[in-house]
C-alpha cells in the first residue's frame, strides 16, 4: 500500500477485515525517526532505497495491564488555539 489510501486500509484492519480473529492491530509510525527506520529495515531486511512510513503488528498481548486514563478534555482545542 502505498499513497493516501493507507490510513483507509488500516481502518478495514482494525475493524476486522482479513484478520478478523487477532486482537489488536495499533498503527505504529515508523518515519522520521532515524533509528526505527533503521530496526524496521533490519527487521524485515528492506534496501536502502526502500523507506518504512508505519508498521502494523498484529496479535494478542502479552500482558493485560490496567488501561490508563488518556483523555483530558483540557487539551481539545476547538476553532483556534487559546489558553
Amino acid at each position: 500500500m502505498v499513497g493516501t489510501g493507507c490510513g483507509g486500509r488500516f481502518g478495514e484492519l482494525a475493524a476486522g477485515g482479513p484478520c478478523r480473529r487477532a486482537g489488536e492491530a495499533v498503527w505504529t509510525g515508523v518515519y522520521s525517526s532515524e533509528d526505527r527506520v533503521r530496526a524496521v529495515r533490519n527487521v524485515l531486511g528492506l534496501p536502502r532505497r526502500v523507506v518504512p512510513l508505519n508498521v502494523i503488528p498484529i496479535g494478542y498481548p502479552a500482558e493485560n495491564p490496567a488501561l490508563k486514563q488518556k483523555w483530558d478534555p483540557a487539551k481539545v482545542r476547538c476553532n483556534g488555539w487559546a489558553e
